[in-house]
């Protein structure tokens, strides 16, 4: 993993990949990005010429299907889980899913047999799931998912963020209760990154 400010900055890249995938499947798609304020609640918006407006939270995950780097340096397998926070037990807050404004959560996963740095793009595909966020966060409160605190490299050195480690064969097994709308191959337009 790395470090929070490396996972914003990729963060961000995957996001704008989200719009330019959703302007090429619908190119009336008038789509905003979040403004720059902390907690704006959503990431994208699209918007249709007869007016509705959809929101999209957008995210990252290269542990979930891929073997990864740990902090020791050593090879990590894949975890087979998405992590969907739900709290922030420094602030005592409820955070991610639990306050996220948007209609969709979009989670987007590096896949790979081996560890591979991104910019070996021929060497892994990009899966992504588009799933209800209302359907996906009534899941996860009502099931039995382990819940882990997440200590990352912030200024004070405490947990930051809790959440719940959602297998995803729960999410493809049960779309309706997961809500999963759509898997996508997001691969080109994380290829298209590295030319």
């Amino acid at each position: 993993m790395g470090s929070v400010g490396d996972d914003i900055k990729w963060g961000t890249v995957v996001e704008q990949q989200w719009a330019a995938w959703l302007k090429c499947k619908n190119p009336l798609f008038e789509i905003t990005h979040a403004p720059k304020r902390k907690f704006p609640g959503w990431d994208l918006m699209t918007k249709v010429p007869a007016g509705r407006c959809r929101y999209y939270e957008v995210k990252w995950d290269a542990t979930a299907q891929s073997p990864w780097r740990g902090h020791r340096g050593d090879t990590m397998k894949a975890t087979g889980n998405i992590y969907i926070e739900y709290e922030n037990p420094r602030q005592g807050k409820p955070s991610g899913i639990a306050t996220s404004q948007a209609h969709y959560w979009v989670y987007c996963m590096l896949q790979a047999y081996d560890l591979v740095p991104l910019e070996e793009v021929e060497s892994y595909r990009v899966q992504t799931f588009v799933l209800d966020k209302e359907k996906l966060h009534q899941m996860c409160k009502s099931g039995t998912y382990r819940v882990v605190e997440t200590l990352r490299d912030t200024s004070s050195g405490k947990v930051n963020a809790k959440g719940w480690l959602v297998p995803i064969s729960d999410i493809i097994n049960n779309p309706k209760v997961s809500g999963l709308r759509m898997k996508v191959d997001f691969s080109d337009y994380i290829r298209t990154l590295f030319l």
